[in-house]
């Protein structure tokens, strides 16, 4: 429980930061800001997708050590 709680205030930092950045981001791509919004929504479902299989991991694993 508690690694699930701290992988998602790491997803909520990660997004704090990502959208602090994105005027940075736009200006280094040269870019519109629907492609940069495109670039974080990508960046968020990577790091959400990392917590879904840190679930499924820790299941899996909690199942054989404690039986």
């Amino acid at each position: 429980m508690l690694v699930s709680i701290f992988g998602n205030s790491i997803d909520f930092v990660d997004a704090s930061i990502v959208n602090v950045a994105l005027p940075t981001i736009q200006l280094d791509l040269a870019g519109p800001l629907s492609a940069v919004q495109w670039l974080s929504s990508v960046c968020l479902l990577a790091l959400a997708s990392l917590v879904v299989g840190g679930g499924v991991l820790s299941d899996r694993l909690g199942t054989i050590t404690n039986p």
